[in-house]
Order: C-alpha cells, then structure tokens, then sequence
C-alpha cells in the first residue's frame, strides 16, 4: 500500500489520507488486479475493513485450512 497521497489513495489500514474516519473498502484499492474471479480478494478486503473498524490493526490473513475450506466451498 501506498504510503503517502503523492502515490495513492488509501494507507494500509484503508484509510483516506486527508480525512478522518473514511476507509475505501473495495477492489479499487488493490494496486494489481487479480487474473479471473475477484470474489475472494474482495472478501479479503472487506474482511480487513471489518478488523480495522472494530480497532484490530492486525490485518486478516486466511490460513491454509481456511482457503482450502474456501476454495471446497465457492470454486
């Protein structure tokens, strides 16, 4: 993620820079796009959004169960 205005929009945690309390949650964020289905880096996103507004600045990672539980389940 982009570290100052100059080279993008939001910082790691999906803040806008220059305000407070906005966050862009969705895949306009992401500096590359993924090839395919964007479903699962979205959830991602979201899922992130979801930790950084409950004030976890821990970001959400899918372990490999979880992915492959994910991946049995939608694809």
């Amino acid at each position: 993620m982009p570290r100052t205005i100059q080279k993008g929009v939001v910082d790691g945690f999906l803040n806008v820079f220059g305000t407070k309390n906005l966050k862009v949650a969705d895949l306009s964020i992401s500096p590359i796009l993924p090839d395919g289905q964007p479903s699962a880096a979205t959830q991602v996103i979201g899922l992130n959004a979801v930790q950084f507004i409950q004030g976890d600045s821990s970001s959400y990672v899918m372990t490999d169960k979880e992915l492959e539980d994910y991946r049995n389940k939608f694809i």
